[in-house]
């Protein structure tokens, strides 16, 4: 089996981007790469016009499941995620619904080995909500993050991006994910904030 990993963070920072970037450059290096986007199915994306977080939750795990049980992790040697589990825990707990509710609905989906946290501020042209509620969502991702650390077997990287573009952010990813393929590229592990 080779690497699941999500990428995730606050609408608007260019994640759908990152992980096309992130999974070209990955098959450029020979890699087999099959990318995950939620929500992917009907019911993940209604989801997303409904106003009870706790609805949401629900159907985006439903989604997900759905979801993950179709990747054959076994034929990939990156599994590459735009989004995961984290991002319930962070928007669904923003809109109110209750963290560790949250958490515990999440234990039976499948986890990322690593899951890479974009943080910056959204870009203009890719925010869908309004500042504020993004700031609580990003505030959020941190809680959460602490939560999974303690709970499940999944690590955590920041990725500190104010001043970085997409190219510099999927590169980042692709030189960690080499290297934990026994593939280093000798990226320093401090640019990698864990």
């Amino acid at each position: 089996m080779g690497l699941y990993l999500g990428v995730e963070g606050i609408d608007g920072v260019g994640k759908s981007s990152v992980v096309n970037l992130a999974a070209e450059f990955l098959e450029i290096h020979g890699l087999e790469v099959t990318t995950v986007r939620e929500p992917s199915t009907d019911i993940g994306r209604e989801a997303l016009e409904w106003d009870d977080p706790y609805l949401q939750a629900l159907a985006f795990t439903l989604d997900r499941m759905l979801t993950l049980k179709r990747v054959d992790f076994e034929a990939a040697d990156v599994v590459l995620s735009d989004r995961t589990f984290l991002s319930t825990l962070a928007y669904q707990s923003a809109l109110g619904a209750d963290m560790r509710w949250l958490l515990e609905l999440q234990r039976p989906v499948p986890k990322p080995d690593v899951v890479y946290i974009i943080d910056r501020e959204p870009l203009a042209e890719d925010a869908t909500f309004d500042k504020e509620f993004l700031e609580r969502v990003r505030n959020r991702y941190r809680e959460a993050a602490r939560l999974i650390e303690e709970e499940f077997d999944v690590e955590i990287k920041w990725i500190e991006a104010e001043d970085m573009d997409k190219e510099e952010i999927a590169e980042l990813i692709v030189a960690d994910a080499r290297r934990r393929l026994d593939d280093p590229l000798g990226i320093p592990d401090d640019l990698l904030e864990g």
